[in-house]
């Protein structure tokens, strides 16, 4: 008996009152723990709505920039390739126009999108199992990504449509465009898919598959090229792994042990399902290749967002061919099934305790450098490394000191001329008036574990340093604020001491 017979006959057996209460009991855990998280930042950030990252206020500054004033940048001055996800932030662009630039419309869309993929993860099963929902929820973790007010959401919604359309036979051609424009790791997924097809002799969705695919990425890439940037956008360039695929799956592993372990449980039960030709095999050989691609390729982190559309689809798919698998087969499954569980419940109650943390850090520190600016230095010139908070609540010129938002600066780091004297140029070119960075980023140290920079030049005169706790999301506990003209220095010192007494009790605002 194959596995669709299997799931149809538990169907069958199973109450007609337990299969419609699995998408509503989900939903009350999603919505409860969400609610949970959302209260406790709301309140260990004076009462305002913070993320837990500067990556949302990024896609934020993007999106007002463009709504606002047509200009797809950082900020309105110029053209910058600054967000990975185009399709999520021309709709909160578009939501920006309708209901004007408020903080919640991220978290509002974001959430939402993470709502929507309970029922649809439903439908993915075949049936309406309860725990099967619960695990979905809590091992993305569902929970984690819908209140990151990012694209993570809208991602894991369209990978769960693209297997459902995959499994029942649909055309993949519009979904995959979508899916790539909202995040290009999709990538991994579609050439699975789209490998699998071909040697099926499916031609026509195979080909729906890589058009669709080479149609979205051309279409933003063409507009870009057009404006100066490069095909792909540079915070997915930036961000793709230098140390070769060894060095890549070496910190995936160490990162995200939890995803290599479910993967390995997927592998174990695959050949059973193939054997057999089961539609579920289909499913887990594109997820089980996409996983194993992106920790060979790409990026995980501790924040749970780059590999959520792997770690859902990963986990429905386990619980599905539980009760399918028989003999040796199911004990070696079960093994690594627990292991898996056990690693993914202390990420997930990680999720939970830290995320709160998380925005707090980020209150105490890019949110209070940004209202420094935003009080004292509203429209000046300004370097800085991180970009998102700063240029979101403020109307700056902003020069990016990584080359997420600097043409110039992206160039040179790609053709290995990224020095100290680039950055004076730079800054002597835009007029920066004050740098706001992190020191440990700009030290010249090639053997740095988190960042290489330069170091800064020596004509910047430092005048204060912002110093906070940090959870571990941060690139560092001390922000320093340099004048960078001579000019400057007096003014910057003066609004530095007008603003220490402003600061939360967790900042300490070290001035000379």
């Amino acid at each position: 008996m194959g596995t669709a017979e299997i799931v149809t006959s538990e169907k069958a057996q199973t109450p007609a009152r337990s299969r419609s209460v699995a998408v509503p009991v989900a939903v009350a855990v999603y919505v409860f723990i969400t609610a949970a998280i959302l209260s406790v930042s709301y309140f260990a950030c004076g009462r305002h709505l913070i993320y837990p990252l500067d990556d949302p206020y990024i896609e934020m500054a993007m999106a007002k920039s463009f709504a606002l004033h047509g200009v797809w940048g950082i900020t309105r001055y110029a053209f910058t390739s600054s967000s990975s996800s185009p399709l999520f932030t021309v709709l909160l662009a578009v939501l920006y126009k309708v209901f004007g630039v408020h903080q919640w419309v991220s978290l509002a869309i974001s959430w939402c999108f993470g709502l929507a993929c309970i029922p649809v993860a439903a439908k993915l099963l075949s049936a309406d199992r309860t725990i099967a929902l619960i695990v979905f929820v809590l091992a993305t973790p569902l929970f984690g990504i819908g209140a990151l007010g990012m694209e993570n959401t809208l991602h894991l919604l369209l990978v769960l449509l693209f297997l459902l359309r995959f499994r029942d036979g649909k055309s993949l051609f519009a979904i995959t465009g979508l899916m790539v424009l909202t995040r290009y790791e999709s990538v991994f997924l579609l050439l699975a898919a789209g490998i699998l097809l071909a040697c099926r002799g499916d031609r026509k969705r195979a080909c729906g598959i890589a058009v669709g695919t080479a149609t979205a990425i051309l279409a933003f890439g063409l507009y870009s090229v057009a404006h100066g940037g490069a095909l792909l956008p540079n915070s997915v360039l930036l961000k793709s792994p230098t140390h070769g695929i060894m060095g890549a799956a070496s910190r995936s592993l160490v990162i995200a042990p939890h995803v290599f372990t479910l993967l390995l449980a997927l592998a174990v039960c695959l050949p059973q399902f193939w054997k057999s030709r089961d539609k579920l095999a289909d499913l887990i050989a594109i997820v089980l290749f996409a996983g194993l691609a992106h920790l060979a390729f790409a990026r995980v982190d501790s924040i749970f967002r780059y590999q959520a559309y792997i770690l859902g689809p990963a986990a429905l798919l386990a619980v599905s061919s539980l009760g399918a698998l028989a003999g040796r087969t199911r004990w070696i499954f079960m093994a690594l099934l627990c292991l898996a569980a056990y690693l993914i419940a202390l990420r997930s109650v990680k999720a939970a305790v830290f995320l709160p943390l998380y925005s707090q850090a980020i209150y105490d520190q890019q949110i209070q450098t940004a209202r420094f600016l935003s009080t004292y230095f509203p429209d000046s010139s300004v370097a800085a490394n991180d970009i998102g908070a700063i240029s979101y609540f403020t109307d700056i010129q902003c020069t990016d000191l990584v080359g997420l938002a600097n043409q110039d600066i992206f160039d040179a780091k790609r053709q290995k001329r990224y020095e100290t004297a680039l950055l004076a140029s730079e800054a002597t070119y835009r007029r920066v008036q004050i740098a706001v960075v992190y020191d440990t980023w700009f030290t010249g140290d090639k053997n740095a574990i988190f960042f290489v920079g330069p170091r800064l030049p020596s004509t910047w005169t430092r005048v204060g340093r912002l110093v906070t706790p940090d959870p571990g999301n941060l690139g560092g506990n001390i922000v320093s604020f340099y004048s960078t003209q001579q000019g400057m220095i007096v003014p910057l010192r003066s609004a530095l001491v007008a603003f220490r007494p402003t600061l939360p009790r967790a900042d300490r605002l070290e001035i000379p």
